[in-house]
C-alpha cells in the first residue's frame, strides 16, 4: 500500500466510481492532507471506498465510504476526527509557582521571614495540560500545536531550531513516534518538545474565511460534520442567506436548508 494512486492519472482511470469529477477532487485534497500530517498515513481503494492505515496491522487501520452529498473539505474532516488521536500527543498535570506579589513579601517580611523562606511559600497552583502536533511543515523544519491548558485553547506554531542548532522536523517527529512506540510517559513526551522546539507565534489563528456555499444536502451535512466547531462561535447574520460562524461565511440556497441547519446549533 502506498498513496502514489491518489495522483496517478493511470491508476484514476482504472477506478470505477459514478462521478470521476468528484472522486477526482476528493483525492486531489486527500493527497494533500496526508502530505501535511505529523505521521505516515497509507491509502487504498476499494469498493467506493477508502481505507487508512497507520503502523502495523495492530495500527490504525479504517475503511470510509465515499459519499457525493458530503464535500471533501467535510470528508477529510470526519478522517481527522479519528486520525489525530494517533497524531504525537499528551496529557498531563503540572505545578507552576504563582508570581509573587510586592504586597505577598512586605507582609511576610513584617511577620519575619526572611527572603529565602519567602521564596520557598511561593503558592503553586496545577496546570492541566493538553497537546497535539497536527500539521506539519517539512520543507520549514516547523510544527503546528493545539493545545487546551486549564480549559483555555489555543493554536502555536513551533520551529525545531533551538538556540541554533537545527533537528529536521522529520528526525523529530520520527522520535516522537518511536516514544510512542515504547509506551513513553507523556511527562517524557511533553520534556522531549520543550526541550526540542520552540514556540515561534503564539495563539495562531486563521486569517482567512472559508465559504461555505454547498447545495442543501452537502450544506446540512457540513453542520452535522462541523457542529462542535460552530457551536464554539457567535453566530453573525450578514444578510437573509448569508452568515459568518467562527472562519465560516455561510451562504444558504434558501431560508427552508437555512432554518434546517441553524436549528442544530
Amino acid at each position: 500500500m502506498n498513496n502514489r494512486w491518489l495522483r496517478d492519472k493511470e491508476e484514476l482511470n482504472k477506478i470505477v466510481f459514478y462521478d470521476k469529477y468528484y472522486l477526482k477532487d476528493l483525492l486531489y485534497k486527500i493527497d494533500i492532507y496526508l502530505k501535511s500530517l505529523p505521521i505516515p498515513v497509507v491509502t487504498k481503494f476499494e469498493n467506493s471506498s477508502i481505507t487508512f492505515v497507520v503502523g502495523d496491522k495492530n495500527g490504525f487501520h479504517k475503511t470510509y465510504k465515499i459519499n457525493v452529498d458530503i464535500a471533501p473539505y467535510d470528508f477529510i474532516k470526519i478522517i481527522n476526527d479519528d486520525l489525530e488521536k494517533e497524531f504525537p500527543q499528551y496529557r498531563i498535570v503540572r505545578e507552576e509557582e504563582k508570581k509573587i506579589t510586592k504586597k505577598f513579601v512586605t507582609e511576610k517580611i513584617l511577620e519575619g521571614f526572611t527572603s529565602d523562606e519567602i521564596i520557598e511559600m511561593s503558592p503553586t497552583y496545577k496546570v492541566e495540560e493538553f497537546g497535539r502536533i497536527f500539521r506539519v511543515l517539512l520543507k520549514e523544519d516547523k510544527f503546528y500545536m493545539e493545545k487546551e491548558v486549564n480549559g483555555i485553547k489555543t493554536k502555536s506554531i513551533w520551529s525545531t531550531c533551538t538556540t541554533g542548532v537545527l533537528m529536521p522536523v522529520s528526525e523529530f517527529l520520527r522520535t516522537l513516534r518511536c516514544m510512542k512506540l515504547e509506551n513513553a510517559h507523556d511527562m517524557e513526551i511533553y520534556d522531549f518538545i520543550n526541550e526540542n522546539s520552540r514556540c515561534i507565534k503564539d495563539d495562531f489563528q486563521y486569517n482567512y474565511d472559508i465559504v461555505i456555499d454547498y447545495s442543501n444536502i452537502r450544506m446540512y451535512n457540513f453542520f452535522k460534520i462541523n457542529l462542535e466547531e460552530l457551536r464554539e462561535n457567535v453566530i453573525d447574520k450578514l444578510d437573509e442567506l448569508e452568515y459568518n460562524i467562527g472562519r465560516f461565511t455561510i451562504k444558504f440556497k434558501d431560508t427552508n436548508i437555512k432554518d434546517d441547519c441553524l436549528k442544530l446549533l
